[in-house]
């Protein structure tokens, strides 16, 4: 509470115009907290706000930031109008800025997306054109890729994917992310009648 205070107070000392930046980074900080929180109307709020000041500016980097802001209370509403072209969007954006890290989530959301979808050729099509061999992807391209085979009713190479994305989660202490990649996992092992496998995966997601 004490936190989205200060970003409201903030907010009423700094101007759309002519300088919207610091308004700006005040909105993606008060935004994030918000989709945290789950304060799904205050985010929309914000996000109008947002709007408002890029007005002002021709910066990538800010739209970028907002526009991720509006795909993930897309997903997280399941207020999906647009939410592809958002993405599509984010894609551009991260090549205009040749920002690996934005690439890598975006690139991951889409082919999540397309895969969901049933779009298995758009979703292989995303994760081919990164720009890096497969054994260089990072984790979660892996993990894409691995709900991808696992929805095209591939649960052994689902399952290995899978796998090596969670030992990288492991290994760098992302919890949220490794405990998403192990259900999959499970769900795979399952499918693929490695019960006892599938147990260990879905017992270290849960517990």
């Amino acid at each position: 509470a004490r936190a989205r205070h200060l970003f409201q107070e903030a907010l009423r000392q700094l101007p759309e115009y002519p300088v919207p930046q610091p308004r700006l980074t005040a909105l993606h900080g008060l935004l994030e907290l918000q989709i945290q929180l789950g304060d799904f109307a205050g985010a929309e709020e914000s996000l109008k706000l947002v709007g408002r000041a890029l007005r002002y500016t021709d910066s990538v980097r800010e739209r970028s930031m907002a526009l991720t802001a509006r795909s993930e209370l897309q997903r997280l509403t399941g207020k999906v109008d647009g939410y592809t072209e958002n993405l599509e969007e984010i894609a551009r954006c991260a090549a205009s800025l040749e920002d690996f890290e934005l690439s890598v989530w975006v690139t991951a959301k889409l082919a999540e997306h397309y895969s969901g979808l049933g779009r298995f050729s758009e979703a292989m099509r995303i994760l081919a054109g990164f720009g890096a061999p497969q054994d260089e992807w990072p984790p979660e391209l892996w993990a894409a890729y691995g709900m991808l085979l696992r929805r095209r009713h591939q649960p052994l190479p689902a399952e290995e994917a899978l796998q090596r994305a969670a030992a990288t989660f492991r290994s760098q202490g992302r919890t949220p992310e490794l405990i998403r990649v192990l259900m999959h996992a499970g769900a795979a092992a399952l499918r693929a009648d490695h019960k006892e496998l599938a147990v260990e995966l879905l017992k270290e997601a849960l517990f």
